[in-house]
């Protein structure tokens, strides 16, 4: 059954990752959308851990595979059609060395590969928080499998020194490269998930031991924190693995003013579309900078708002043909 609160935040924090790559985001001084993709990761640990605890759980490459399998068609998909229209593409068609970065960036992302510090980019920026999702989600997966308890008393430590070594570095959770060891973004997903598998061991065992009230407060303190830090002009990216923990918890708490405000079944629809959102906003955006190079017309809160529009109703019409074409009744998500 379906968790009507975190289908409301899928789709909330998905319209901000819509406006990372978006040329226009900054008439609404939108200046770090790029952390909504922490609650994603957060959220993806919840359930990585929920899936650990079950009597009978997958082994690690049947999980893997499981995951895989729900969005693999869909993720095709938005690589073919990046290719098809990245301008790069389009002004580069006689170029052996160009067709040959195309295809290195399609494998890339196609094995889930990219971004990792070894073999490159690949063609839809935002899939490297799939294969992050992919590779970190089961490395942690395995060892909760493995030794539950023992996971969670290193997983603790694990999450504050990857968290310490990312912020060593700087402010900004967002820089890419590795700069020592491992790569960052590879680093700051699994701390996510890591935060998120503590989030559902605390669901499990200790969400009863606090009031109501003192779940409504945190919680949407913690909104108004998370809203706040987005449009900051300052970076304060490392709050969020903070405050984002109390937001998600309050979706699981029948009682909670957070569940109660965003418990319609209407948000299953629109959260059930947040991974098609995900897939295909960097598509619409390259087709709107084409055409948008001969309508030349200025970017606004009007512009923003319309291509946001364009994504909603893609996501809807990408979600039905999919399920038609592949009869896949199971939606992908972001998490």
């Amino acid at each position: 059954m379906k968790n009507h609160s975190v289908e409301f935040f899928r789709f909330f924090f998905m319209l901000f990752i819509c406006l990372v790559h978006f040329p226009g985001r900054t008439v609404i001084n939108l200046n770090h959308p790029y952390l909504a993709v922490d609650f994603f990761f957060i959220v993806s640990g919840l359930f990585i851990y929920k899936s650990s605890v079950k009597e009978r759980p997958l082994s690690t490459f049947d999980f893997s595979l499981k995951k895989v399998k729900r969005f693999y068609p869909k993720l095709v998909i938005g690589c073919v059609l990046v290719t098809l229209l990245q301008p790069t593409w389009l002004h580069n068609v006689g170029s052996l060395e160009q067709i040959v970065n195309e295809w290195r960036a399609v494998v890339n992302e196609l094995f889930f590969v990219m971004d990792i510090g070894i073999f490159g980019p690949g063609k839809n920026p935002p899939v490297w928080y799939l294969t992050t999702l992919v590779l970190g989600g089961a490395f942690l997966y395995s060892l909760l499998i493995y030794d539950r308890k023992l996971s969670l008393r290193l997983f603790f430590p694990m999450v504050l020194v990857i968290l310490t070594y990312i912020f060593h570095q700087g402010d900004s959770v967002s820089i890419w490269g590795v700069n020592g060891w491992i790569y960052r973004p590879l680093l700051r997903g699994v701390a996510g998930m890591g935060i998120g598998v503590f989030c559902g061991h605390f669901l499990q065992y200790y969400k009863d031991r606090f009031s109501v009230g003192f779940v409504n407060i945190t919680s949407v303190l913690s909104l108004c924190a998370i809203l706040f830090i987005m449009f900051a002009k300052t970076t304060l990216d490392a709050y969020i693995f903070l405050f984002t923990p109390f937001l998600i918890v309050s979706c699981f708490q029948e009682e909670s003013l957070i569940y109660k405000l965003t418990s319609g079944k209407i948000w299953d629809s629109f959260g059930a579309i947040s991974f098609d959102m995900f897939i295909l906003h960097c598509p619409i955006i390259d087709a709107i900078v084409v055409i948008n190079r001969y309508l030349k017309i200025p970017y606004s809160i009007a512009f923003l708002i319309g291509y946001l529009l364009i994504c909603v109703v893609s996501g809807f019409i990408f979600n039905k043909a999919c399920a038609a074409i592949f009869k896949n009744g199971k939606p992908a998500y972001v998490g």
